[in-house]
């Protein structure tokens, strides 16, 4: 291949690259799009984010992907100004207008050019504008850049081949400094005698003929052959692209649809955490998942209002429970949390990961867990989803549960139950269960249904080897039939490595009733950093029947009524001031035909809840069934005034007037009702009935 076409070749590649892919079935990219994507960009762009810009859907997610693909290069995101992206355009302008002068094609694509885009201006530069039988030639010097993956100090060789046009980049390997003096003739080694021709012009003009590398020696006949200037040049044009994280692109196809297309291109890495827990002992066997999203704290942003001295930022969490196979929602719930801190607690935490934690109660069944964060200062957001596996626990049985690796525990004054809050003792989770060397391993472990001379057998094996790294650990268990067993295991001398904790129940005999276990690592840090967490409840347990409220809508959802009744009943049973619990038992009395009990259910609820559109429906359909249409009229009416005319609203309506006589208001309703659900035969036949024969 012709040298000539060197310098456009990776710019050509792009270009049909892209038209492949327009092809296949994308959308077009307007001129705006193109101009970024295969010239503002083309340099400091990864391949994974060329592809993926080129695969979306609209002019909108592509300003979106801009946007974010600026702000993910942005050395201080917490200030106004992007400085890599002012700095990026600078360079592209003075190579435009300084770098391409000697040549139609824009500057930006010239050698020198695309070097400077990369690189920024060199440290220093000398220029051979016109030395006696040599090409014109430029100088550049750079000092190492380790944090781009360049660890070497280097020098850039640029020469105006033919006396005119474009500065190109000379290449030892391929060029050899006599290349330089197109009419000179030398004799036998033209490879030293040329250099020691350019020695006496500049020292740094003669090493760069030989190698790119400054901290290299240049002598000629030895290193003429050298790979080392490719390899520079390699790390050289990766080095825009070596820093930058390009997860966010992987997360696309998982966002959309989830969150809005300006959060879509802003996803931030997280690490879930989800522990199955018994509840609270008044609720019997009822199961509490507890969860966390962790988050690095170089992937949390805050915004500093400099009039009221804080850091601050809006969080908005969205959840849903669905089942393993079918994705049937079982719950959903959503959050929104203002965080506010003072310059000495973002001191505080600046540098250590941030968790949000809550707990849900779940019925009996195999689930998906996906909660969504949302952080408003930079519309970033993360996704988490783990499975999460639910038994029926049966009276008596014995269930041993996956350990909860902790940092630690705390004391609480005030005994709760709340996300990774049992008792007194609130716990903190290791969701990343990393270790460090010398520090203590809390692990909480879930039991039910042990027996008073049972024991928990605790050990530690090398994953790696399956061997003991441990004595075994005996925990007796006395009168402690549950509901959870929290110890400390001091990892003293463990080396840094890959571990496994693994935890037994037996019996006085030492035979095994059941067992779990659970993975960990010990790493060489001195310390991990704990995380600092906002907990939310999401119900208030503290109330009795809520709870089994929660479970009887999840059972309801998975279309199993009966779990659903008998839960709905044990609320009731709890608290009989729950409206949720006796709306739904009034409407089984009257599926059942029995709307006088559905009457003295709801009754007295209408003092405190005159307003409540639904009771009011339900109640009127629970007088009407009990006969009194005098006494379920003024509800349908007030279910009127509150939710508008909705068809089984007005057919109920019509339904009272015609039973108390009031024949020309229920025409009118029923009309009415038929005009916005024409698809209803029985009303078309009630109203024939109900007026006059034509004579």
């Amino acid at each position: 291949m012709s040298g000539k076409l060197r310098p456009y070749l990776g710019i050509f590649l792009v270009s049909i690259a892209f038209e492949a892919r327009s092809a296949m079935g994308q959308s077009e990219l307007s001129e705006k799009h193109r101009q970024w994507l295969e010239e503002e960009v083309v340099y400091v762009i990864t391949e994974r984010e060329r592809e993926a810009f080129a695969e979306l859907r609209s002019g909108e997610e592509r300003d979106a992907f801009i946007e974010a693909f600026w702000r993910r290069r942005d050395p201080d995101p917490l200030t106004e100004v992007n400085e890599f992206r002012e700095e990026h355009y600078r360079r592209i302008d003075h190579a435009n207008r300084v770098l391409g002068r000697e040549t139609p094609i824009p500057g930006w694509m010239t050698e020198r050019g695309k070097m400077y885009i990369i690189l920024g201006e060199p440290r220093e530069r000398d220029a051979f504008p016109s030395a006696p039988g040599m090409y014109p030639a430029e100088v550049w010097f750079y000092e190492a850049k380790r944090e781009k993956g360049i660890s070497s100090p280097f020098y850039l060789l640029f020469f105006q081949q033919g006396f005119a046009g474009e500065y190109r980049l000379y290449s030892p390997r391929i060029h050899g400094p006599e290349k330089l003096f197109p009419a000179w003739q030398f004799a036998e080694n033209s490879r030293m005698e040329a250099y020691e021709m350019l020695q006496t012009l500049s020292a740094e003009l003669a090493h760069a003929s030989i190698t790119f590398r400054a901290d290299e020696s240049a002598i000629p006949g030895i290193l003429q052959d050298s790979l080392s200037t490719e390899i520079l040049l390699s790390e050289i044009y990766r080095s825009p692209q070596r820093a930058v994280d390009t997860r966010y692109v992987d997360a696309i196809a998982r966002g959309r649809g989830l969150v809005e297309t300006d959060y879509l291109f802003n996803h931030v890495p997280s690490q879930a955490s989800a522990d199955l827990l018994p509840g609270p002992d008044d609720l019997g066997e009822v199961s509490f998942v507890h969860w966390g999203v962790e988050i690095e704290p170089q992937h949390l942003t805050l915004v500093f209002d400099d009039r009221r001295k804080v850091y601050y930022t809006s969080l908005e969490i969205q959840g849903e429970v669905t089942t393993a196979e079918s994705s049937v929602p079982v719950l959903r719930f959503g959050r929104e949390e203002f965080l506010e801190l003072t310059p000495a607690q973002f001191l505080e935490v600046q540098a250590r990961p941030f968790a949000y934690r809550s707990m849900v109660p779940l019925v009996p069944g195999e689930f998906r867990l996906r909660v969504i964060v949302k952080n408003r200062a930079q519309n970033q957001y993360t996704i988490a989803e783990t499975a999460v596996s639910v038994p029926e626990v049966l009276e008596g049985e014995v269930l041993l549960g996956a350990p909860v690796l902790l940092h630690g525990a705390e004391s609480s004054p005030s005994p709760a139950y709340g996300p990774y809050h049992l008792g007194t003792e609130k716990l903190d989770p290791n969701a990343r269960r990393v270790y460090a060397v010398d520090q203590d391993l809390w692990v909480l472990v879930p039991l039910r249904g042990s027996a008073p001379h049972d024991r928990l057998a605790m050990r530690l094996f090398d994953r790696e080897t399956g061997t003991s790294v441990s004595q075994p650990r005996t925990v007796p268990l006395g009168d402690r039939k549950g509901r959870n067993i929290l110890e400390r295991i001091s990892l003293g001398g463990l080396e840094n490595g890959r571990y496994r904790l693994e935890v037994a129940l037996e019996d006085p005999s030492g035979s095994s009733l059941a067992s779990s276990a659970a993975d960990f690592d010990v790493s060489p840090r001195t310390s991990i950093p704990r995380p600092w967490s906002l907990r939310w409840p999401g119900l208030d347990v503290s109330v009795p029947g809520v709870v089994e409220t929660a479970l009887a809508e999840q059972y309801l959802r998975l279309e199993h009524p009966v779990e659903a009744r008998l839960f709905y009943e044990r609320a009731f049973a709890r608290n009989s001031s729950l409206s949720t619990p006796r709306m739904a038992l009034a409407r089984y009395r009257l599926d059942e035909k029995d709307p006088a009990k559905a009457v003295e259910l709801l009754e007295p609820m209408i003092e405190a809840q005159p307003e409540n559109s639904e009771l009011r429906r339900t109640l009127g359909d629970a007088y009407l069934g009990n006969g009194d249409p005098a006494l379920a009229l003024p509800h349908f009416e007030k279910a009127l005034e509150l939710s508008g005319p909705e068809p089984a609203l007005l057919n109920a309506l019509g339904a009272c007037h015609a039973r108390l006589g009031n024949t020309e208001q229920a025409i009118a309703y029923l009309e009415e009702s038929l005009q916005a659900a024409p698809d209803q035969e029985d009303i078309r036949l009630l109203l024939k009935g109900l007026k006059p024969s034509p004579p």
